[in-house]
């Protein structure tokens, strides 16, 4: 990416561009388990919520270790993130 792909200035066609490239870059493996944590697990956890409570399978949680571990590095943001926002996002 260069300088200008920036979050706050990418423009929408090309993010769309560097998406639409992400499978040429990386690894079979590593985008089965992006599937998994950008798709499967959220819908498995919003039906799971639907019928009581939400919850992790162990292969669940092993799949998205695995992706954080061999995955693409995230980018974080440059500022410090306040301490109780983490828990508030993740109880709803």
């Amino acid at each position: 990416m260069k300088p200008e792909d920036t979050a706050s200035q990418i423009s929408y066609s090309k993010l769309k561009t560097h998406l639409d490239a992400y499978p040429d870059y990386v690894p079979e493996k590593i985008q089965a388990l992006t599937e998994m944590r950008l798709r499967e697990v959220p819908e498995t956890l919003a039906q799971r919520a639907q019928t009581g409570a939400a919850y992790l399978e162990k292969t669940e949680v092993t799949a998205l270790v695995e992706w954080k571990l061999y995955g693409p590095p995230l980018v974080y943001p440059p500022y410090p993130i306040p301490h109780p926002l983490p828990i508030q996002l993740t109880k709803r």
